[in-house]
Parts: C-alpha cells; sequence; structure tokens
C-alpha cells in the first residue's frame, strides 16, 4: 500500500508539472500569436501609408498637369504642342475642355 501510494505521489506530480508545461506552452503559443497578429497590422498600417501617398503624389502630379493642360488652351496653344509639353495624352488634353 506505501508503495502504492508513492507511485500515486510521484504520477501526481508528473501530472501536475505536465499540466503547468502545457499551460505555459498554449499561453506562450497565443501570446506569440497576438504580437504576430499585431506586427502584421502594423506592417500593413505602415504600408499602406506609403502606397496613399505615393498615389497622392502621383494623383497631384496629374492634376497638376491638367491644369496646364487648360490654361495652355485657353491661350491657344496647339493640341499636339500641350501633349508634348505636359506628358498627357492627345485624347486626355481633349477630354479637358
Amino acid at each position: 500500500m506505501a508503495y502504492d501510494m508513492s507511485l500515486k505521489k510521484k504520477w501526481d506530480e508528473y501530472s501536475i508539472k505536465e499540466t503547468a508545461f502545457n499551460d505555459g506552452k498554449q499561453e506562450g503559443i497565443e501570446e506569440g500569436i497576438a504580437r504576430g497578429i499585431e506586427r502584421g497590422i502594423e506592417r500593413g498600417i505602415e504600408r499602406g501609408k506609403e502606397k496613399g501617398k505615393r498615389e497622392g503624389i502621383e494623383e497631384g502630379k496629374r492634376e497638376e498637369k491638367c491644369a496646364i493642360a487648360r490654361e495652355l488652351l485657353k491661350i491657344g496653344l496647339p493640341i499636339k504642342q500641350i501633349a508634348a509639353t505636359t506628358g498627357l495624352t492627345e485624347e486626355e488634353i481633349k477630354g479637358l475642355s
């Protein structure tokens, strides 16, 4: 009977340690996933900002080219010259009038 109690105590201790290990392991996994998600979101936001800035700059350049083309049209410059000056196509310039 003493042997059985000793064996039971040993298995109980093993079970407690194993449970604590597994709980800690699960907690670590969950924490790692949470950190990974957070970093992924941060990187996504930064990339989105960078892309937005680039697109905004390009849109601003295009708007400026269109404004210049409109002014050149007002003074009667030929469409071919406006296209050569602004980099816009003749069709784009015709669409501005």
